[in-house]
This record gives C-alpha cells, structure tokens and sequence, in this order.
C-alpha cells in the first residue's frame, strides 16, 4: 500500500515510523515533512489545498491519506480525498469542527450530555468583559478558532481574563478570535483519551498526559504541547471507563447530527474529584505512542470496508506502568510505581518510569555536581 502523509510535526514523524513498520506498507510520501522524514518521499503540495492532495493521491495511486494536524481537516482536505474515491484516515470538516471551534465542540458535548465546565461564548467584547467580571477569577479564556494550541489563557485573576478577552477581540489570533469562549475552570488531574472509530465502533486507546503550561509550577501560558506519557499510572477503571463513555457519546451523538466521523476522536478530560469532566472533545490523528498496520487503519476508518476494529486495544505494556521521560529511567530492578493520585495540574509534576518498562538507558548519577546530559544513542522505547 502507498500512503501519503500530511504533516510536518513530531506526531507526523512518529506515525511515519508506525506506518513504514507495516509490512503492507509500500512507498510513503510526506507533504511537507520534515528533516527527519528523510525516509519517505516529499510531495510538492499544499497540505491544506484540498484539490491537490486529491489530485496528487489520484495520479500518483496513493491507497491510503493520514492526515495528522488539524488544519488540513479543517480545510475539507479528507472530503476532497473521499470525493475522488481515495480512502483517508481523518474525519471531513464538518465533523473536524469539533477543533475548528471550541464552541461547537461545547455544543456537541452539551448535547451528548456530557459533564464539562459551564460556558458563555461571545462575539463581541463589551458582553464578554461584563460576564468575565460578573463571574470573576478563575476562569478559562480560548480564541474559539485554530491557534496552534496557544489560543487558550487560564486566568488566575480578573485582570488576566480581560486582557485576555481584550487579545482575542484585538484580532492576536486573527478569524480564530472573533468569537470568544469563557469557561469555568476545572481542577485535578489532567489527562487524555484517543479513541479510533469508523463513525460506528470506537476503539479506546491508552490515556496519557502531556505538558501543555510553561515553566516550571505550570505558571506560564498554555503552548501547543511539550511532551507526552503513556499510560498515566493514576487514572483508576472507573475513571478510564467514564472517559470512554464520553468519546462513544459524541461520535453517537455527531452520528445522529447526520455528521459522520472517522479517524480518531481526542477527549481531554480533568479528573475532577466528582468525576472526571471534559474540557475538550476534539478530533486529532496522532496517538501518544503510534502503533499501526495500513491495511487497519484503511479497512476499519476510512468506510472502504464493513468489518469492525476489535472491541478494545490491547497495550503492549504490563498494567500499572508508565512510560516517562526517557533522562529519568532507571536501569534497576525494582517494584512498580504504585498506583497514586497524581498532584493538582497547577502543580508541575514529573512522572518516575515504572523499572519494568522497556528503557535500557543508564540512570542519571546521583550526584548533581556534575554535568549531566543522557546518552546521545536513541531510548530503545
């Protein structure tokens, strides 16, 4: 099978790497790619012309698009590629609506009843600095439209809100800030969940958390991701069945909107101590560590086929361990890492590597008075 890639991103080269794994797996095309994509062809469009990745994918016999980032979905790029009869893993723009607009994505989930934080959205900034006030600090601000993952301000004063508010309106994130979205913010734990499905089955995948705030404490502002893990030790059955009822819940309920989704649907969810509530629901292609076959993903996601994914995912970890930053492995042998609630997400947190994962690289020395880096060779992870 060739596959055309779309991205240029970490997530793209990771599931570069899943995909040329597979034995199906024929000639790869990337657009654009990346350095370290060096391994597949680059193909010479635009990711986000919906007519060219149709037209290049039919002259050039790709089977199969994967359509990593957002803004290509957004964009109509996997309807375009339906329309000319190539399969594609990715939902069309109108179900890619669910991170096109937060507001949307809140429709959607009030809709599907699913607990997440209350809301107001606003088009215009004299209401929305009025209710900023009326509901005071803290609270959440997003640019409703795309913004590479930094149009969201979590405002720990009022001050902060309206300025905020003030920055969307201003026109910081161009079309993306013409309607603003104020919530109501969530504490705990916070942690995600990929779910794969055809628009009929969803397929749960592992949850994970990532690093979205900068420095250290999370006191800075939310940027698009700074690293992930998988799994997340903390999160109990309970909590991982809840957050699977809330992604079943919104592709049923964007079935019945007559909006069809398939690829793969992203819950980002806080483990609040009542439950845990979702203050995302968004689509997405990349999976925290990508493990894929080609056929898979064309036969069960992209509607050129009848038959179903298995009922659940299998990890190929043991239960209970985690997967952390590789410079705080540890080669020795010892116990698991308990199963623990982890601290607030204001609170900066630093995961230990279960000594059962798969990591052969040393530990770092135990004293700090000498410069200290990891090895340069690749984690074995």
């Amino acid at each position: 099978m060739d596959v055309l890639l779309l991205g240029a991103g970490g997530r793209e080269h990771a599931l570069l790497k899943a995909i040329q794994a597979s034995p199906e797996c024929g000639r790869v095309w990337v657009a654009p790619g990346n350095g370290g994509m060096a391994a597949a062809d680059v193909a010479a469009i635009d990711e986000n012309d919906p007519a060219a990745v149709a037209a290049f994918a039919t002259e050039n016999g790709v089977d199969l698009v994967v359509i990593g980032p957002e803004a290509p979905l957004v964009a109509g790029v996997a309807d375009a590629c339906r329309d000319a009869g190539v399969p594609v893993f990715g939902p069309g723009a109108e179900a890619a609506q669910l991170e096109g607009s937060k507001l949307f994505a809140k429709q959607v989930m009030e809709r599907a009843g699913v607990p997440t934080a209350a809301y107001a959205s606003f088009t215009e900034e004299a209401p929305a600095l009025a209710y900023v006030e009326e509901q005071g600090a803290p609270l959440v601000v997003k640019a409703d439209g795309l913004a590479a993952g930094k149009g969201v301000v979590v405002a720990q004063t009022v001050e902060e809100a309206v300025e905020a508010v003030r920055s969307c309106f201003s026109g910081a994130f161009g079309e993306a800030g013409s309607c603003v979205v104020v919530e109501e913010m969530l504490t705990g734990p916070e942690c995600s969940l990929l779910s794969v499905t055809d628009g009929t089955t969803v397929v749960p995948l592992a949850c994970a958390q990532d690093h979205k705030r900068a420095l250290e404490g999370d006191l800075g502002p939310n940027t698009g991701g700074m690293g992930v893990y998988s799994p997340v030790p903390f999160v109990t059955p309970q909590e991982q069945a809840a957050m699977e009822t809330v992604n079943e819940k919104v592709v049923r309920t964007l079935g019945a909107m007559g909006i069809p989704y398939r690829g793969v649907v992203y819950g980002g969810f806080m483990l609040t101590p009542r439950a845990p509530r979702s203050w995302s629901s968004t689509r997405g292609s990349a999976t925290p560590r990508p493990r894929s076959s080609c056929r898979a993903s064309r036969t069960t996601c992209c509607g050129s086929s009848t038959r179903r994914p298995p009922a659940r995912w299998t990890p190929p970890w043991p239960p209970g361990t985690t997967t952390g930053p590789c410079r705080w492995c540890s080669s020795r042998r010892a116990t698991p890492v308990p199963m623990r609630r982890a601290r607030p997400s204001r609170v900066s947190m630093r995961p230990r590597r279960c000594p059962a994962s798969r990591c052969t690289m040393p530990a770092p020395p135990s004293q700090t008075t000498v410069p200290w880096s990891p090895p340069a060779a690749a984690c074995s992870t």
